[in-house]
């Protein structure tokens, strides 16, 4: 399979992920600087989330969509996946298909998606033989 292949099977697998609302395996598909900063995100409310209790750990538990004993033992990764679920499943569509094929530079890579008029960017890097999505990298491609 050619790297240009490989990106493409990446976002194929991200969008699979996303339309079956999986968190979990979306999460295996970030490199590992986008999983550190998505954990970082989600210490804090992590925390929070642990020290409720009663009711108040209840009305989160159905905000979160997952079982109170469950809410309490969530670190940040964990819940990062569980965000990660929720995001997809209240998605207004489905995401897009690549325009054309990656641009790659050595270990880092830039899907384009969308229509040509309203394109979108995902920025790839090639970790342990793998592409995955990079927060950073798609944020610096999505500048314009």
């Amino acid at each position: 399979m050619t790297d240009a292949q490989a990106i493409v099977a990446a976002w194929a697998r991200w969008s699979a992920c996303a339309t079956a609302a999986d968190g979990a395996g979306a999460w295996a598909c970030l490199s590992k600087a986008s999983q550190a900063e998505r954990e970082a995100l989600f210490r804090a409310e992590a925390a929070r989330l642990r020290s409720l209790s009663g009711a108040a750990a209840e009305s989160e538990a159905r905000e979160w969509g997952v079982p109170p004993a469950d809410l309490a033992r969530m670190d940040a990764s964990r819940l990062a996946t569980v965000a990660l679920s929720r995001q997809f499943r209240t998605a207004e569509r489905p995401p897009p298909a690549p325009a054309g094929p990656p641009e790659i530079r050595g270990d880092a890579a830039v899907l384009r998606l969308g229509a040509a008029d309203a394109q979108d960017a995902v920025g790839f890097v090639r970790e342990d033989g793998a592409w995955r999505i990079d927060d950073e990298a798609s944020r610096r491609a999505n500048v314009r």
